[in-house]
């Protein structure tokens, strides 16, 4: 017997970091523990979703560092670019 996923509750879900830390001003002043942030990829410190503070250099870094989440798609899009160039 199979057990069914729970219900999606979107109010359970937050979305935004600005939303977050009002949600945590609110709950230590009710006497409740802050909500942690999870991630979706802890190990990725680079690439184009994964850097809060991302500039141009950690975005160089990004392209030459293999363990990195955006490693392939920025090769395919640079070959890709590179072939319909010339």
């Amino acid at each position: 017997m199979t057990e069914e996923p729970p219900e999606w509750e979107d109010d359970r879900f937050v979305w935004d970091m600005r939303e977050l830390q009002g949600i945590n001003k609110q709950r230590v002043k009710a006497g409740l523990p802050k909500i942690d942030v999870v991630k979706k990829h802890s190990e990725a410190e680079l690439g184009i979703r994964a850097h809060p503070e991302l500039g141009c250099g950690r975005s160089l870094l990004s392209i030459f560092l293999i363990h990195q989440n955006e490693f392939i798609f920025i090769w395919l899009y640079l070959a890709f670019a590179v072939y319909f160039w010339v």
